[in-house]
């Protein structure tokens, strides 16, 4: 019996047989490692009041994200596990253009890295509760993290910027964990803060400050 001859096109069909099974393999690989991880799903926007130690009430405005596993078609009950629903190291950051870009605190605690499960909500920026009345006389600020600090602490000298010259710049919120994929909502300030202010509408400890 004589042996079979391998011309030249053998060659390339089975090189390029080759190649095209590594890179499928290598999307699906990639495919499942982003399906199996957790995921922040944005909710909405929270205003909560706080009272500084000088007396001053300000309107504190946060985005509140979810961990959710978000796998297609997967029955739950045989594939999710407890590291997909827990975000590692949760960290966050905020830009609003040609003004300020830091990491941002999560609420609980002012941390600036945390492992969630469940809901947190992102610090976004302070609002003084003037705001709230009259957008004309609206003043905010931003929690600018301290150097070699791991939260975030309330700053007499924090920077106060009126609304009115920077409502219409671009504002970026991101978030992201070790093993969660990350997300980020860019908005306009002024729809940031029109949301901000109608959660606080809708918030019986927020709301009293209306008129005030």
């Amino acid at each position: 019996m004589g042996a079979k001859r391998i011309s030249y096109i053998d060659i390339i069909i089975g090189l390029a047989g080759g190649v095209i099974s590594t890179s499928i393999g290598a999307i699906v690989a990639k495919w499942l490692d982003i399906a199996s991880r957790p995921s922040f799903n944005p909710i909405k926007i929270t205003a909560t009041p706080i009272c500084f130690p000088n007396k001053e009430v300000f309107i504190q405005c946060s985005y509140m994200f979810e961990i959710k596993w978000k796998s297609p078609k997967a029955p739950k009950r045989l594939f999710v596990t407890k590291s997909m629903l827990l975000a590692e190291n949760a960290q966050g950051w905020v830009e609003l253009e040609g003004l300020h870009s830091s990491p941002a605190p999560w609420g609980y605690g002012y941390h600036y890295a945390m492992d969630i499960v469940g809901k947190e909500s992102l610090v976004v920026l302070f609002l003084n509760k003037n705001c709230l009345k009259d957008l004309n006389n609206c003043n905010l600020f931003f929690p600018v993290r301290p150097i070699n600090s791991p939260r975030w602490e309330w700053d007499p000298r924090s920077n106060l910027f009126e609304y009115n010259q920077f409502k219409n710049r671009k504002l970026k919120i991101r978030v992201a964990s070790r093993n969660a994929n990350g997300t980020e909502i860019p908005c306009e300030l002024a729809k940031f803060v029109e949301r901000c202010i109608e959660a606080c509408k809708s918030d019986q400890d927020c709301k009293k400050y209306l008129n005030t």
